[in-house]
C-alpha cells in the first residue's frame, strides 16, 4: 500500500497555518525532505481525549560510512504534541527524497503536519 504524503508548509517570520493531515496507521506516511530542514509534528489529541499513545518511528537509511542504523522512535502520550527532526538527508532520505514515518496505532483525533524551516 502507498504511504500517505504529509503536506509540507514553509515557515515565514510572520507565521504560518500548516495543513493538518490525518494519520492512518495502516498506511503510515512519508514527507518530502529535499533540504534537510523539515520537522514533523504529531499532535495526539486535538482538543479531545485521545484513545491511546502512539509510537512514531522515523526510518533511517543505511549510513554510507558504515554506522549502525538507528531509527528515531518516540511514543507520543495522550494529549501531547511530539516533534521530530530536522532530518539529515544522508541519514533519513529514501531514494525518492522522502523520509518514511511509521505509526503503531493512531487515534481518530490525532493530526500530523510538517514544517520546512526557512533560513534566517
Amino acid at each position: 500500500m502507498a504511504r500517505d504524503s504529509i503536506t509540507v508548509t514553509t515557515t515565514v517570520r510572520a507565521g504560518v497555518l500548516p495543513t493538518l493531515n490525518t494519520p492512518v496507521a495502516a498506511n503510515d506516511a512519508q514527507v518530502a525532505n529535499a533540504t534537510g530542514r523539515v520537522v514533523v509534528v504529531f499532535v495526539n489529541g486535538m482538543g479531545a481525549v485521545s484513545a491511546q499513545a502512539t509510537a512514531v518511528t522515523i526510518q533511517q537509511v543505511a549510513d554510507p560510512y558504515g554506522r549502525i542504523q538507528n531509527d528515531a522512535a518516540f511514543t507520543v502520550p495522550i494529549n501531547v504534541v511530539g516533534m521530530f527532526g530536522p532530518f539529515s538527508p544522508l541519514l533519513y532520505n529514501q531514494t525518492d527524497g522522502t523520509v518514511q514515518i511509521d505509526y503503531d496505532a493512531v487515534s481518530p483525533n490525532a493530526r500530523v503536519f510538517a514544517l520546512q524551516l526557512s533560513g534566517g
